[in-house]
C-alpha cells in the first residue's frame, strides 16, 4: 500500500531532483541579483552625475546673467460649478471639466470670488483666515493646516498643468488664476 521511502526509492529520488533544481535556481536568482544590483549602482551614478551637471550647468548660467524664463502660468477665462462635484474652466479657448469634492468646489468658489484685482488683471488673493473662516461658515470643520491640504489636493484634481491656476501667495493667500472682468466681477455662469 505504501511505497518505501529510502535511497533509491521514487519519493527519494523526486525529492533530489527537486534539490537540484532549487539549487539551479537559487544560482540563476544570485546572479540576477547581482546584476541588479549593479545595474541600480549604475543608474544611481547617472543620475548623480545628471544632477551635478544640471546643477552647474545652472550655476553657470546664473553667473552669466543667461537665466532663462519660467514658462507664463496658465490664466483661466472662466470657471463655474456644474453640479457640486464638477466644474468646468477655460484655460487658452479649451475648457476643462473636473470631478472634485463638494468641499474643493465651495474652495475654489471662494477663490475665484473677487474682492480685488491684481495689478495683472486677475482676481485677488484670498487670506487662509477668511478662506477657514468661510468654509466654517458654509458647515466645513477648516483649519489653515486642512485649507493647505486641500489646496494641494484640489491643485492634484485640476491635472498637472492645471494645477498651478492655484497660486499662492506668502502672507497674502491663494487666488485661482482667473481673468477679472471690467465690472469688477469674475466670471461665473
Amino acid at each position: 500500500m505504501y511505497e518505501p521511502v529510502g535511497p533509491g526509492s521514487a519519493v527519494a529520488d523526486a525529492a533530489a531532483a527537486l534539490r537540484r533544481r532549487l539549487a539551479a535556481i537559487r544560482r540563476v536568482l544570485r546572479g540576477a541579483e547581482t546584476a541588479l544590483e549593479r545595474a541600480l549602482d549604475y543608474i544611481e551614478a547617472a543620475e548623480a552625475e545628471l544632477e551635478g551637471s544640471a546643477a552647474g550647468a545652472l550655476r553657470q548660467a546664473a553667473r552669466r546673467g543667461q537665466r532663462r524664463n519660467p514658462l507664463p502660468l496658465p490664466v483661466a477665462t472662466s470657471l463655474r460649478v456644474l453640479d457640486p462635484g464638477r466644474v468646468a474652466f477655460v484655460v487658452h479657448d479649451v475648457e476643462h471639466r473636473v470631478a472634485l469634492s463638494p468641499v474643493r468646489v465651495d474652495l475654489l468658489r471662494l477663490l475665484c470670488q473677487t474682492t480685488v484685482v491684481g495689478a495683472d488683471g486677475l482676481v485677488g488673493f484670498t487670506k487662509v483666515s477668511r478662506i477657514v473662516h468661510t468654509l466654517r461658515a458654509h458647515g466645513w470643520e477648516a483649519t489653515r493646516r486642512s485649507v493647505t491640504v486641500e489646496i494641494s489636493r484640489a491643485r492634484g484634481a485640476l491635472g498637472p498643468g492645471n494645477g498651478r491656476l492655484i497660486e499662492t501667495r506668502r502672507g497674502g493667500g491663494y487666488r485661482f488664476r482667473l481673468l477679472a472682468h471690467h465690472d469688477g466681477a469674475a466670471e461665473r455662469r
